[in-house]
């Protein structure tokens, strides 16, 4: 009877058998991956240990066993025997030597390389700067060696993609791994898995050109076919193909973990977990929709055109992968890992945080109310060591600099100090309409971090305000914040007050950064101009909401002085409900004619949208041509309940004769709508407003009065009769016997039952021209 032999003998007559094949032929190539393959399926490691006793008996000079002997102590590292990976490198080195023409040896030492620096980087004892550096660069090389003697071999290919990957050195990236990817193809490489990393090589730090070739091969191939759309998508958004988001959604609609991970894990770079829920619950199409409308939104809310944001994050991706890819292992060096560690064995640093994170949560329990605060605590507490918490980011690919320009885009302004004794360091500034963003960054250890104030910046400097470490570093950054100028010149009274102002907007431009994500719109020339929303009207079941404007259109050199020409107008503005929904939206172009020159004509504009009742942000742009524009601060609306049963009462509309945009309300008659907020003494104001839930012919009585501060300068009262469904009022206020400064007119409006709804409008009033 023939007995079957068992996988441990197997194991053991391959391994001391000598080789009669070529090492260069496929056949032992198959052989050497069946015995690696046998090997894998062998989980008792003391089976494996007296394999690897009986080669080291039956050692002889023949190279191919002493590649079968690198493999069984690769194992043995794998079962947890550490030193098998270093006994594998002196293995694998002695067959190098002996066949440097091998491709299978240069491979096999690479792989020992790689699984000792995975040793030394793992062990909390190998105390050090980018612990397992050493063995992962000999990796890349070996491997390298090993794909330039033979460009289809794929093992080698692969182990050095993740070699390269674990030094994060770009210039391997293009010296060693680009190249070596480069002659795989050209020699006629085209597995799928292989075609997928030349893409994302080139994509990274090659050709977005070629990178789009090898994702259209990848799907010819038989690729993942969302991975292979959303990877295409990638590459083509990058060099500016905005029609690439046929191909982003057509991805999406595959329903296979590895595409839908994917493409959550590029939504999870400005998106929370919560807003992610509605993509973790959709499948095929419902999840198109969810990503259109989760676009569309963004779209609106940055007053872009249709499909621009999308585009704008997949660019933002490839431009940080280029540029602020963390580029070595975040271990640190013994000192600063040591002196961290005391900071918690002393807890001065850390007591209270857990108790400060729920206090917050439970002060606020809307969450990113809660987050400035953390943010604040965390930033002060660790910003020297630990990296900065983020929301729902991959802190482990980019630098700091990396999560903030993925979220927020190109900065306006860069700042760097180059000094002797001053660590690398950098400061963004955001220019916003809603406030301007100030971040700092610092190479601490390996890579840029978020700094709360100037002076965390390690230089060597001494506290005199005249160190010219201190005074380079300050003087740089005047251009964006006066304040620094004078923390030069002032006492260390002075200095400690200026500076705890600059740590608070430094502390609120990181919230903001970290926990939002934007694409402002930017004009080569600002546009000045007032705007303003008022609720006032109706449409059907739906509130009216005018959004209106008011510039000097002779502000602008459209010609020579006096002459008459047409100046195209572009208007974009939109209503964001509470989640950030676009409710309404408009984008048009109006045409005014314009006298070159005359400064003295205001234009002013109007906008009306529809929205049901509720509170809504607002945001307008007005451009004129594509180079002048502006966008004024956003603001808040509130459009009322028009069924609600009770009195209630709009927005308040002012005028003045010639100065305002006309409406024309549904009873035939005409308001006029503008954002003017500053009147001059004696200006005639026309005031408007509507109230609604007044039965047909109810008495209703009403007051108007101005108010500068809790002084009461003018008032008036008066009654009505109320009409169905909307009662409209029109009054005039003179404003001959006002004083300059600052008032607010109030409308209060009572039916016969119920309380007062009121209505209220600042103004500011000056002298007469």
């Amino acid at each position: 009877m023939r007995r079957r032999l068992s996988i441990p003998t197997i194991i053991l007559v391959w391994a001391i058998s000598p080789a009669r094949l070529p090492a260069q032929s496929a056949e032992f190539r198959q052989q050497l991956s069946a015995f690696s393959q046998t090997l894998i399926s062998t989980t008792d490691s003391s089976l494996v240990r007296r394999f690897e006793r009986d080669l080291e008996h039956a050692k002889g000079s023949d190279s191919l066993q002493t590649l079968r002997h690198t493999l069984v102590l690769l194992r043995l590292n794998q079962l947890g025997n550490h030193w098998g990976a270093r006994q594998a490198i002196s293995q694998a080195r002695q067959a190098t030597e002996e066949h440097p023409d091998w491709p299978v040896a240069w491979h096999l030492l690479g792989r020992s390389l790689l699984a000792e620096g995975d040793r030394m980087a793992a062990d909390p004892l190998e105390l050090g700067r980018r612990v397992g550096f050493g063995q992962f660069e000999g990796a890349a090389d070996a491997l390298a060696h090993g794909a330039k003697l033979e460009p289809t071999y794929l093992p080698a290919l692969m182990e050095l993609q993740r070699a390269v990957t674990e030094i994060r050195d770009t210039s391997r990236f293009s010296t060693q791994l680009l190249p070596a990817l480069r002659a795989a193809a050209e020699a006629g490489v085209r597995e799928p898995a292989f075609l997928l990393y030349l893409g994302r090589a080139e994509r990274g730090f090659g050709s977005d050109d070629r990178a789009r070739d090898a994702f259209r091969e990848y799907l010819a191939a038989g690729g993942y076919r969302g991975i292979g759309l959303r990877e295409l998508a990638w590459a083509s958004f990058a060099v500016g193909d905005t029609s690439a988001g046929s191909c982003y959604y057509d991805g999406a609609r595959e329903n296979d973990s590895a595409s839908v991970s994917a493409y959550r894990r590029d939504l999870s770079l400005i998106a929370s977990e919560d807003a992610l829920t509605g993509f973790d619950s959709a499948a095929g199409e419902v999840r198109v929709a969810w990503l259109r409308q989760f676009w569309e939104d963004r779209d609106h809310e940055a007053l872009r055109s249709p499909g621009e944001r999308l585009a704008e994050h997949y660019r933002r991706m490839a431009h940080a992968e280029r540029h602020y890819i963390v580029l070595a292992n975040r271990r640190l060096d013994a000192e600063a890992l040591y002196g961290a560690l005391g900071g918690l064995y002393r807890g001065s640093q850390f007591d209270g945080f857990e108790e400060l994170v729920e206090r917050r949560a439970v002060e606020n329990s809307n969450l990113p109310e809660a987050m400035p605060h953390l943010v604040a605590w965390t930033a002060e507490q660790r910003y020297d060591v630990f990296p900065h918490p983020q929301a729902g980011i991959d802190s482990t690919r980019f630098d700091q600099r990396g999560l903030v320009y993925i979220r927020q885009g190109k900065p306006d302004t860069v700042i760097q100090t180059v000094a002797w004794g001053v660590e690398p360091n950098q400061t963004w500034q955001y220019r916003r309409p809603d406030g301007d963003l100030m971040l700092h960054f610092a190479n601490t250890p390996e890579d840029f971090r978020f700094r709360s104030r100037l002076d965390r910046i390690r230089a060597d400097m001494s506290n005199s305000g005249g160190a010219p470490a201190r005074w380079f570093l300050y003087n740089d950054r005047c251009i964006i914040y006066p304040q620094y100028c004078k923390m030069l010149v002032w006492g260390p009274y002075g200095r400690k007050k200026l500076a705890d102002e600059e740590e608070r907007v430094v502390l609120a431009s990181i919230a903001v950064a970290t926990y939002t994500d934007a694409h402002e719109l930017r004009f080569s020339r600002d546009l000045q101009f007032e705007a303003a929303a008022f609720a006032v009207g109706r449409s059907g079941q739906m509130g009216l909401v005018h959004v209106a404007w008011r510039f000097r259109p002779g502000t602008v050199a459209v010609g020579e002085p006096g002459t008459v020409v047409p100046l195209p107008t572009r208007v974009r503005a939109v209503l964001l409900d509470s989640l950030g929904h676009a409710v309404n939206w408009r984008d048009t172009t109006l045409t005014v004619r314009v006298r070159g020159g005359d400064t003295t004509v205001a234009q002013v504009g109007r906008l009306g949208m529809t929205a049901p009742s509720g509170r809504y942000t607002w945001r307008v742009a007005l451009s004129v041509g594509d180079s002048i524009g502006g966008i004024p601060p956003r603001g808040s609306v509130v459009v009322p309940r028009l069924d609600a049963g009770d009195v209630t009462i709009s927005d308040l509309l002012i005028a003045a004769p010639r100065e305002g945009a006309p409406w024309i309300r549904p009873d035939g008659d005409t308001a006029y709508v503008t954002p003017r907020s500053i009147w001059f003494k004696g200006n005639p104001l026309t005031l408007y407003h509507e109230i609604y839930g007044l039965r047909e012919g109810e008495s209703y009585s009403s007051s108007l009065s101005l108010r500068r501060g809790k002084r009461t300068v003018l008032s008036a009262s008066y009654t009505g009769i109320g009409s169905f469904d909307v009662t409209r009022v029109y009054r005039t206020l003179s404003l001959n016997d006002v004083s300059p400064g600052d008032y607010v007119i109030e409308i209060a409006v009572k039916g016969e039952q119920g309380p007062w709804a009121r209505s209220t409008r600042a103004i500011t009033v000056r002298k007469a021209k």
